[in-house]
């Protein structure tokens, strides 16, 4: 896993911070926002500067700065693969903008963040699996889970002040980034990254606060543990491998007794033949879930479920191929 963008904010101590205010706002133009003729607002034009090889965009208003952008790419020509620790992930970018601005932000101690993309490459045999893959994870929602697609990429509720996540194909993401000149990459690593389905999970603001999160107490395995809690929504890692509905009814039949297993083929069959909606209508709400959840259980997927059909793609396949590096994906060959 690594960590692929960081957005956070510092308040601004007018005494202390003096000198790094005036040295941002060269050359920027401010905006008021008057009320009843009283300045109810002032904040600069936002500002990207590049780092080494990236762009940073620093935020400015008289009482707070801001940073946004990718730690991955500050490190290297591509974000392909990069760091899961935050703090050296944010210090890197504290570093690289005040590089490009001849000042010395103050330490993280200073800074809360407020966005974090946490993000895992999964190694498939090529970019045709890659994008049947992601044309079968277009059907995973349900509940509170929204998925929609644009330009091929599947976003998870993406309005959600919490949390959103996104699957796309990274091989074609790359070669677009080095057209328009936002990245490098060798041919070797273009060819691999074309087997690779990324997966992104973003921690937003309102999730971070609710929980306390921060650079104090948000180390890697903590980071691993949120990625897998939310990526384990879309894409189950307990998910077996049943290619026929046959063996579904043994599944349930094993797992639950001859009755209640078959009593659950038969609430999975009205699925696949009215369709979950209809099917929804005629349950109570905790029966329903109870039944969902023991569905669940045997591995059935929620596209499974709303497309009422045991699907070709089967998670279990990708979860079990994460790379974190370029060797990882020579060695998934």
């Amino acid at each position: 896993m690594l960590i692929d963008w960081v957005s956070m904010v510092m308040t601004v101590d007018p005494e202390r911070d003096r000198d790094i205010v005036a040295r941002l706002a060269q050359d920027r133009d401010l905006t008021v926002r008057l009320r009843d003729g009283e300045i109810a607002g002032e904040w600069y034009s936002r500002e990207s500067k590049r780092s080494d090889s990236h762009r940073l965009t620093v935020g400015l208003s008289p009482t707070r700065i801001t940073i946004d952008g990718s730690p991955a790419r500050v490190q290297a020509d591509n974000n392909v693969f990069g760091s899961d620790d935050l703090r050296d992930c944010a210090s890197r970018m504290l570093k690289a903008a005040g590089r490009s601005y001849g000042v010395i932000f103050p330490s993280l101690a200073s800074w809360r963040v407020t966005r974090i993309d946490l993000t895992q490459n999964y190694a498939l045999a090529n970019q045709a699996e890659v994008r049947a893959a992601l044309g079968e994870l277009s059907k995973v929602a349900g509940g509170h889970l929204k998925a929609s697609t644009f330009k091929e990429t599947v976003y998870w509720n993406p309005k959600s002040p919490l949390w959103s996540a996104k699957a796309y194909d990274k091989g074609e993401h790359l070669r677009r980034a080095i057209k328009r000149g936002e990245a490098s990459a060798s041919p070797d690593q273009v060819a691999l990254a074309s087997r690779l389905l990324r997966v992104e999970v973003s921690l937003k603001s309102r999730f971070l606060r609710d929980f306390r999160l921060g650079f104090d107490n948000l180390p890697p395995e903590v980071l691993v543990n949120l990625f897998s809690e939310v990526a384990g929504k879309i894409i189950p890692s307990n998910a077996a491998e049943i290619p026929a509905e046959t063996e579904l009814a043994a599944f349930l039949v094993e797992r639950f007794g001859k009755r209640k297993g078959r009593n659950l083929f038969a609430f999975w069959c009205a699925i696949k033949s009215q369709g979950v909606e209809s099917v929804q209508e005629t349950f109570g709400r905790s029966q329903w879930h109870v039944r969902v959840r023991e569905l669940r259980s045997v591995g059935l997927s929620l596209g499974d479920l709303n497309s009422g059909r045991i699907l070709a793609f089967r998670p279990r396949s990708i979860v079990s191929r994460p790379v974190d590096s370029w060797e990882d994906i020579r060695r998934a060959a």
